[in-house]
């Protein structure tokens, strides 16, 4: 009996939202100078079928400005910073609970400012999907401005 009640709760608990998290931006995950931003967004790459896949997804559809999907090691090859200002990339990391680490991975995507060298954060998920679609809305949003 035991392990139905277990085995109930690992599949009913995702797909009654238990585990989920809101996945909605902080006021300073968007610098204001983003704002009305005409260049080309270059976007980080990171060598992960899943993630290079998804921030492909998230901002070939939800953003419709300029974009270049490069690799770390390419970004320095882009040095007109008036064209290529921002750059998007993520930060991976394990969470500790309690002492333990936990075996889920949380995301947060930083935008760095080129010109400047000032970056801002997304507040961290380990729903990595979700966030880049509503952080690819918020810049398409804040780009129209």
């Amino acid at each position: 009996m035991r392990y139905v009640a277990w085995f109930a709760f690992i599949v009913l608990a995702p797909a009654s939202g238990f585990s989920q998290k809101s996945n909605t931006l902080d006021a300073g995950s968007i610098p204001k100078e983003f704002t009305g931003y005409q260049g080309t967004l270059l976007v980080e790459l990171q060598n992960s079928r899943k993630w290079d896949g998804r921030a492909q997804k998230a901002f070939t559809k939800e953003y419709l400005g300029p974009v270049r999907f490069v690799q770390a090691h390419e970004v320095g090859s882009y040095e007109v910073t008036e064209n290529y200002r921002f750059l998007l990339s993520r930060d991976r990391y394990v969470k500790a609970i309690g002492g333990f680490e936990a075996t889920t991975y949380y995301e947060r995507l930083r935008l760095v400012d080129r010109t400047t060298g000032t970056s801002t954060s997304s507040p961290s998920t380990d729903f990595e999907g979700q966030l880049l679609k509503a952080y690819a809305k918020e810049l398409e949003r804040m780009r129209k401005r």
